[in-house]
């Protein structure tokens, strides 16, 4: 199976401090792939540094054949690689239509990069000029999700998605990602401590424990009993 994402013997983390310790992980071309594990174990400083956020202190970065390991975020971003993360990344000041502007680079393209985002959310076209930061949490994150899309990416990487939404929008979420994944074969690294959701969307597992993977492999009936083991202290 080809690899859109290969991440290896990757080390990196904040100051003084170590927090991925050797990381290998691979994220198939066209597949959803989920990276599990409790808070702190090293999930988003691994999605910051594959977008190039924190430097890598070891180890290599490639995304479609490419290494990107030291280059730029920016260049990254046009390399294809689209990123939601966990915290608020909107700029609440500016309207909707100006937020999803930004994950295209010409205005050209718009109107026809829209359609998939529309599709996904269509509340999203009759707020073009509402400020975003005026929106619910749901629909703010919704926003985000739809600015990846605008980006046509070959990697989508979300770090808790649905942390706070509410069980419809997570499903409607689920609907949105496995659709992208079939309509234009994009790899998705979606980083997620919400089981239900995981087991619903995901087409391989990896669990993180301790600034390392503990256990992967592909999501199946016998996949919940490896990563509620993995996940145990």
């Amino acid at each position: 199976m080809s690899e859109t994402l290969s991440i290896r013997n990757l080390t990196s983390g904040y100051g003084g401090a170590i927090v991925l310790d050797d990381v290998s992980l691979g994220v198939g071309t066209g597949r959803i792939s989920a990276l599990i594990g409790r808070n702190g174990v090293g999930k988003s400083t691994l999605l910051k540094t594959v977008m190039g956020f924190l430097p890598a202190r070891r180890g290599s970065v490639t995304v479609g054949g490419e290494e990107v390991t030291r280059v730029a975020p920016n260049r990254r971003a046009e390399q294809g690689i689209a990123y939601a993360p966990q915290e608020k990344a909107l700029f609440q000041d500016l309207s909707v239509r100006d937020n999803l502007r930004l994950g295209i680079r010409s205005d050209a393209e718009f109107d026809r990069r829209f359609v998939a985002a529309e599709e996904a959310f269509p509340f999203l076209a009759s707020r073009f000029h509402q400020r975003a930061g005026s929106l619910s949490g749901g629909e703010q994150k919704m926003l985000i999700v739809a600015r990846g899309i605008m980006a046509e990416p070959r990697l989508f990487m979300l770090d808790e998605v649905t942390e706070g939404l509410q069980p419809s929008v997570i499903e409607r979420l689920g609907t949105v990602l496995r659709s992208l994944r079939d309509r234009t074969g994009v790899s998705i690294l979606l980083v997620e401590q919400h089981l239900p959701f995981v087991m619903s969307v995901a087409d391989d597992f990896a669990v993180m424990k301790g600034g390392q993977v503990a256990a992967s492999g592909p999501m199946g009936p016998e996949a919940q009993g490896a990563i509620e083991e993995a996940m145990r202290f």
